[in-house]
C-alpha cells in the first residue's frame, strides 16, 4: 500500500490502534471530505513515517478536490483554525476568494464564504434552477464572465495566502440573542478530551436553539461540562452533552449528523 485517501473519521475510528500500525510503505497519506484535526493527524504521522501527508479540499460542485495544504511533520508548524487543518491554496486551474457581503471580496484576514471557480465548477444541479441561483453566480473576467460556486463553508486566509476552514455558515446559530459558532465548542471539547466531538444546535419547544454535545465515549459528562464553563461563555455551554460510543457514519465514511439530529 503506498497511496492512501480517506475521511478523517477513519484514523479517529483507528485511533486507540495507532501504536501497533506501521505503514512504512505509504508514500502518500490525502484527508477529504470532513474537517481534519491537527492532533490527531500529527498523532497519525507516527503510523506513516514515510508518507507525505495532505489534507485536501473540495465539494462535489467543484469536482471534488480543488485546494491542497501540505501537513508539515512539525505539529507545532500545522497551520489550523480552532485545531482544524487548513486547506490550503488552490491547484491546478482553480481559483477561490473570501466573499463578504452580496458575493464581493472580503477584507484580507476577515471571515467570509469560500467561492470557487475554474474547469472543474459543475454546470449546476440538474432540474434545480433556484438551488443554481441560490448558489452559483458569474463574476467579470476580462471581456467574459466567470462561473463562480458558493461553498456555504466560511474561511479566512492568512498572510502566506492559504484558507484557513472555520466552519459551515449554517454552523453558525443564534443561541440568546448571541452568535454562536459550533465549532468553537467542538474545539475545546476535543482539546480536553481528544476525542472526536459534534455540536448541534437544535430548536425546542419554546421555539429557541439549544445545543447538544455528541462526544466518543465520555466517561464523565459532568467534568466535561465544568472545563467547558471556564472555557465558553455560559450561552455556548451545552445544555446536552450525550456521549456514544462510536459516531454513526454514512456510506462515505464521513460523521452522519443526520442520525445525530435523530438521536436529541
Amino acid at each position: 500500500l503506498t497511496f492512501a485517501k480517506m475521511p478523517p473519521s477513519t484514523i479517529a475510528f483507528l485511533r486507540p490502534y495507532f501504536p501497533s500500525i506501521r505503514l512504512e510503505k505509504l508514500r502518500y497519506c490525502l484527508f477529504g471530505g470532513e474537517p481534519l484535526d491537527r492532533d490527531l493527524v500529527a498523532e497519525w504521522r507516527q503510523c506513516v513515517p514515510h508518507a507525505m501527508i495532505q489534507n485536501v479540499y473540495g465539494p462535489t460542485e467543484a469536482t471534488v478536490n480543488c485546494l491542497q495544504y501540505e501537513v508539515p511533520s512539525d505539529p507545532e508548524k500545522i497551520k489550523h483554525f480552532n485545531g482544524i487543518v487548513a486547506i490550503g491554496k488552490p491547484f491546478g486551474k482553480n481559483r477561490a476568494f473570501v466573499a463578504g457581503k452580496n458575493r464581493n471580496a472580503a477584507n484580507p484576514f476577515q471571515k467570509g464564504e469560500l467561492c470557487i471557480a475554474g474547469p472543474q465548477v459543475s454546470p449546476g444541479y440538474w432540474k434545480d434552477e433556484e438551488k443554481n441561483r441560490e448558489v452559483f453566480f458569474e463574476l467579470p473576467s476580462g471581456r467574459k464572465k466567470e462561473r463562480w460556486y458558493a461553498t456555504g463553508d466560511i474561511v479566512l486566509t492568512d498572510k502566506d495566502g492559504d484558507f484557513l476552514f472555520c466552519g459551515r455558515s449554517d454552523g453558525q446559530v443564534q443561541v440568546q440573542g448571541f452568535r454562536v459558532e459550533l465549532g468553537e465548542i467542538e474545539y475545546h471539547t476535543r482539546t480536553y478530551l481528544r476525542a472526536q466531538a459534534v455540536a448541534l444546535a437544535k430548536e425546542n419547544y419554546l421555539g429557541t436553539q439549544q445545543i447538544h454535545l455528541f462526544v466518543e465515549k465520555c466517561a464523565d459528562p459532568v467534568a466535561l461540562r465544568e472545563f467547558l464553563s471556564r472555557k465558553l461563555p455560559d450561552y455556548m455551554v451545552p445544555s446536552e452533552i450525550i456521549s456514544v460510543e462510536h459516531f454513526p457514519l454514512s456510506v462515505s465514511g464521513k460523521i452522519d449528523r443526520k442520525k445525530l439530529y435523530e438521536m436529541i
